[in-house]
């Protein structure tokens, strides 16, 4: 894995403006208050995609439904149990990557992201996700990461796959998606150990 930028922020200071990734053209930023008209306008114009993969958009109808999700995510955050970053490429919102579970006692997070349908095949997905496991594993010093794809979603699977995760299991009915219920591919990263010095 190619090294990605670090932060110097501290997990344990509960700062939600602090937090700020810059690697060529693409930021990653914590999501903020004033963030939520962009990101309701982004989840409208791909409303249809992501309802392909995604279960929470019949409750993301209006801007107060994101105002909603941007509190629960900085409550998350504060509570050091989870982040959500708003994607960015040239300044403009495309996606978001996050940590929707995070364990600091266990020392290990799953990864959770979507993007724009038009920025599909660029690799920034796979970039975010690069500095995401970077701040996993030297700044929350965690050990294990696991991403959780639907066995049909070929382009969610192909990130995990690129980045050096191991598929560990298919977990049938993992997910109620409108009515279907979806199987899950759940892959693991897990960080090396450190040789013992002799």
């Amino acid at each position: 894995m190619n090294k990605a930028p670090r932060t110097t922020m501290n997990i344990h200071r509960p700062d939600v403006q602090a937090m700020k990734f810059e690697y060529e053209d693409i930021t990653l930023a914590l999501v903020q208050d004033e963030d939520s008209i962009e990101l309701f306008h982004l989840i409208e114009k791909n409303r249809e995609y992501l309802r392909q993969w995604l279960p929470w958009l019949d409750m993301t109808k209006k801007e107060e439904d994101t105002k909603k999700f941007i509190k629960k995510s900085k409550d998350q955050y504060a509570q050091k149990k989870g982040l959500q970053f708003l994607i960015r490429k040239n300044g403009v919102l495309i996606g978001i990557i996050g940590l929707p579970k995070i364990d600091l006692e266990n020392k290990k997070a799953s990864i959770g992201y979507w993007i724009d349908q038009e920025q599909q095949g660029k690799g920034i997905i796979t970039k975010s996700s690069e500095i995401v496991i970077d701040y996993c594993i030297n700044e929350l010093r965690l050990n294990t990461i696991e991403i959780a794809c639907a066995i049909v979603n070929r382009r969610s699977k192909a990130i995990p796959e690129r980045l050096g995760f191991k598929k560990v299991k298919t977990v049938k009915n993992a997910e109620n998606l409108y009515g279907t219920m979806v199987d899950h591919d759940i892959y693991i990263l897990k960080k090396e150990p450190v040789p013992n010095k002799k």
